[in-house]
């Protein structure tokens, strides 16, 4: 009798097994709402797709229904929108990410009309300033996501058109990098002050501006992340990691979520430089990749480091006892995780000063 009692408990577990299996094998996963980490733009084929799972256990989703070809998209670092760009006539749509993928919605920004080109966000994703070359203007959207308006211009007549901008989350504070006979000058616009010029640099590749508005540069001339503190007071320049530190060659840099850490991608080293603003010594995490962005995900720490293309998406999960390199495989097949982790922080021995 026992036996026989078993064997339909040991079939309905091998039938919820196989079930569970075929899922994570196949779209039936992508229809039930687990933890993801965001969202990233497909470039090859002009569309968004989810970052399924958590850091070290995660995979891509299937492509967002929006009925729309975009030929650029930025997501917000609090992965709960995304602002696009339509292909042919330059339009910016703003995808909301609901509950369900396929009922994530577009609505068309008619307020800055057609013609657009590169997009920035600021910290928060409150707001965004958009490039617009035939109008030679950047313009400010702000309210996002809920209530998008148009919240200023920048001409760029007066100032060139920009290698690198950031901006704070209510859209009343620009700043630009562009260049300027072979250095980058970096000016600053508020409606307040209009433009101001903070200063020649070599050659920037990033900005990042904080909520208390410091600005991180990425000189991939000099080498050097350097941050501008009070851009609207003293604008002090500070020096924080150089060679010494491992730059080399930086093309993107990023704050921790409490910004007392600052994330350096190197593409001259394939590596990733944290540094403390407290003073502690710099530490490099290599990633056998060369990094292109530090885009924010789902997290605190957490970032995409490539573009999405036929190699696995690569992130780094920085915490407060382990920096890593994990990634995104773009098929199910089984893959060796461990072969491709960079789990050790190596230490920069050089001393550090403390931050003012």
């Amino acid at each position: 009798m026992k036996s026989d009692l078993r064997l339909p408990r040991c079939a309905l577990l091998c039938a919820a097994g196989s079930l569970l299996i075929a899922l994570l094998a196949g779209d039936g996963w992508s229809q039930i709402r687990g933890p993801r980490l965001g969202y990233v733009f497909d470039q090859s084929q002009g569309i968004l797709r989810p970052i399924l799972g958590v850091p070290g256990a995660s995979r891509l989703g299937g492509p967002l229904n929006l009925e729309v070809n975009l030929t650029l998209a930025e997501i917000s670092p609090k992965q709960d929108y995304g602002l696009g760009i339509t292909k042919g006539d330059g339009k910016l749509v703003l995808v909301t990410f609901e509950e369900e993928d396929q009922g994530s919605s577009v609505q068309v920004i008619e307020s800055l009309g057609p013609g657009a080109s590169q997009i920035t966000l600021s910290g928060e994703g409150r707001s965004a300033a958009v490039l617009f070359p035939e109008s030679q203007s950047l313009r400010i959207l702000s309210g996002l996501p809920e209530k998008p308006e148009l919240a200023g211009e920048v001409d760029l007549r007066l100032v060139g058109f920009p290698e690198a901008v950031a901006l704070d989350d209510e859209g009343k504070l620009v700043i630009l990098s562009v260049s300027e006979n072979q250095v980058s000058r970096i000016s600053l616009y508020s409606r307040e002050t209009g433009l101001q010029s903070l200063g020649v640099f070599g050659k920037v590749s990033d900005l990042e501006l904080s909520a208390d508005r410091h600005v991180l540069v990425a000189d991939r001339e000099t080498q050097e992340v350097v941050l501008v503190r009070d851009v609207l007071g003293a604008a002090q320049r500070i020096r924080i990691a150089s060679r010494e530190d491992g730059i080399h060659d930086p093309v993107a840099v990023g704050f921790s979520k409490d910004q007392r850490r600052v994330f350096v991608a190197n593409a001259g080293s394939r590596s990733v430089t944290s540094l403390s603003l407290e003073g502690e010594p710099a530490a490099l995490t290599f990633c056998d990749c060369t990094p292109t962005a530090l885009g924010k995900l789902d997290g605190d720490g957490v970032f995409r480091l490539t573009e999405l293309s036929e190699k696995p998406l690569l992130m780094l999960e920085a915490t407060a006892t382990e920096t890593r390199v994990l990634f995104v495989p773009l098929s199910n097949a089984q893959q060796d995780r461990g072969s491709r982790e960079r789990r050790a922080s190596l230490p920069v021995t050089t001393r550090r000063n403390r931050l003012p």
